[in-house]
């Protein structure tokens, strides 16, 4: 499974999720769609709700959120992008948390970077057609503070720099969840992860990967069109 996950890893894949409500919850499911460089930790995409469309940039060593014109009127004036810069220290604050949280979820390349490296066993569940295309299941067993140990070559320095600083709000398990359903096709692919949704209380998170070689067009925001999140929340001052 390991291997699987960082063949995919090396590839360019169109992306989509669903993030589904657990059972009594009457909110329609949030959904999005896009484009992931795997291998540089890059991609953008569209995430869909009953509020309204947000846009997410995710880079190497930063990610830029721009939320639902309804949800942005806290940002200053003109300034319609968060900025959040990995070398930040961050003052410590459940709201921040939960907006890393979510943004980690968003995040394709990190979870199978977390499989890549943090894959400890792995039962199969048999074979399935998922998407139209024929794959095996396994159900994987992951450790977040093995995949921080071990984490080398292609795509270790987006997994690490992202790590470390989701480890300042989420501490050692990076919100990584230690039960992960993956299926891989016959060319060694994960096209597709089923897993809880870190904080829901009982959602789940679905991922597909498809159209595997597809470009990944990034258009992040200027200078201009951002604030930094630690102008939001207020920089962690027991830090240098």
């Amino acid at each position: 499974m390991r291997q699987a996950a960082a063949h995919t890893l090396t590839l360019r894949a169109a992306i989509s999720l669903q993030f589904v409500n657990p059972p009594g919850v009457a909110y329609p499911p949030v959904t999005a769609t896009g484009a992931f460089d795997l291998q540089a930790a890059s991609g953008q995409e569209l995430v869909h709700d009953s509020v309204g469309t947000e846009t997410i940039v995710f880079l190497p060593t930063r990610i830029f959120d721009q939320r639902p014109a309804a949800e942005s009127g806290g940002l200053p004036q003109g300034r319609t992008w968060i900025r959040a810069d990995f070398s930040e220290r961050l003052k410590t604050l459940p709201s921040l948390a939960q907006f890393l949280q979510r943004l980690e979820q968003d995040d394709p390349a990190f979870l199978l970077a977390a499989i890549a490296w943090g894959a400890h066993d792995a039962a199969p569940l048999g074979p399935s057609t998922v998407n139209g295309v024929r794959a095996n299941g396994y159900v994987v067993h992951v450790d977040a503070r093995r995949a921080t140990a071990t984490a080398s070559g292609p795509g270790a320095r987006g997994f690490l720099s992202t790590a470390a600083f989701l480890k300042q709000e989420l501490g050692a398990g990076l919100g990584v969840p230690p039960v992960v359903y993956v299926w891989v096709d016959s060319a060694n692919r994960v096209v597709s992860l089923r897993n809880a949704t870190v904080g829901s209380g009982g959602g789940t998170t679905l991922v597909n990967l498809t159209s595997f070689g597809v470009p990944v067009r990034l258009s992040p925001p200027g200078r201009s069109q951002t604030v930094d999140l630690a102008a939001l929340v207020g920089p962690d001052t027991d830090h240098d």
